[in-house]
């Protein structure tokens, strides 16, 4: 039995639905304890992992942030490194590994897979604070054919798609790019290793995925099957590689029928029975032994300090809240 809570994930985030809780409940038998857990994996949407003093946190992030060793005991993130046994990489688009199979399926299309695309090149987002680099990339592509803007971001057509984090956002997302020759699977920043679903979605879609963000993508994916931006010199080199492939049936089918997986194998470290292996190390340790974060000493006064900013950053928040009350009957 393992005594074990969940914190500060994203809004759609559900305990009994996420794929950790599912593939650890397959091995253990996990008490959900939200007041004294043993364990607490958390992620970074919030702070309310502070609360926890006297468990073991294990840090989880999907976003291009690293994690703090000082105040978590493991880390799983996206980074090549190594940090003995208290770090792993399984970045964001690795929780969608039931997905994989899809990816590792034979790949046999003909030129009717290219009728079959009523679009030419699809944008799917709604953050508009993303680096500068996505939005440029789109209106430098659609001065060659129309790219559609699906999200809410840049939104230029009416086709109707799920909004972000609705329960069914993923799978429509994959159907309409079903629809497309290319997607912009540009990530919202850069950082080598990170890597999210945008990549994953278009190429089960059978669409080819124009990518940018992880420099080292190809170390996770067959680098015949998608256009890499970070092999090219500037932006306008890769619209003439898009326009290229777009005009050429046979080498777009060519690169659509790469398996997208180097050598077609799912890479190790992505496998669910490599990561529960990752926490039986932890779980499988006496409480006491299973501690890595530094509890004395300097390293106290640094979490300390950051509970202060975070308990200022509240009372600000509640200032500001009151005040807005005021101004309603000033």
């Amino acid at each position: 039995e393992i005594k074990i809570y969940f914190s500060d994930f994203s809004s759609d985030f559900s305990i009994r639905d996420d794929i950790f809780y599912r593939w650890l409940a397959s091995r253990y038998t996990l008490i959900i304890d939200p007041i004294k857990p043993d364990y607490l994996v958390y992620s970074c949407y919030g702070t309310d992992y502070l609360k926890y003093n006297d468990c073991i946190r294990i840090f989880y992030t999907a976003e291009n942030i690293r994690p703090d060793f000082n105040v978590c005991d493991y880390a799983i993130g996206f980074d090549f490194m190594e940090y003995g046994d208290r770090y792993y990489r399984f970045p964001n688009y690795a929780r969608y590994g039931e997905q994989f199979e899809l990816l590792t399926s034979p790949r046999s299309y003909a030129s009717n897979l290219i009728t079959q695309k009523k679009g030419f090149c699809n944008f799917i987002y709604s953050n508009s604070f993303a680096d500068p680099a996505r939005d440029e990339f789109f209106h430098l592509l659609s001065r060659y054919k129309k790219v559609d803007s699906l999200g809410a971001h840049l939104k230029n057509t009416e086709i109707p798609i799920s909004e972000r984090y609705a329960k069914d956002w993923r799978t429509s997302k994959v159907e309409i790019q079903k629809e497309y020759k290319f997607s912009i699977t540009f990530e919202n920043s850069f950082a080598p290793g990170y890597t999210t679903e945008k990549m994953l979605h278009a190429l089960i879609s059978n669409t080819i995925p124009i990518y940018w963000g992880n420099p080292l993508v190809d170390r996770d994916f067959n680098p015949n099957c998608f256009i890499n931006c970070h092999h090219f010199k500037s932006w306008n080199d890769v619209v003439e590689t898009v326009i290229e492939i777009d005009s050429n049936q046979e080498r777009y089918l060519e690169m659509i029928n790469q398996p997208p997986f180097v050598n077609n194998q799912v890479p190790e470290n992505l496998k669910n029975e490599t990561l529960v292996q990752f926490f039986a190390n932890v779980f499988e340790q006496p409480l006491d032994k299973a501690f890595r974060r530094p509890q004395y000493g300097t390293t106290s006064m640094y979490e300390r300090k950051i509970n202060n900013l975070v308990e200022l950053e509240r009372r600000f928040n509640w200032m500001n809240q009151f005040i807005n009350k005021l101004k309603r009957y000033v």
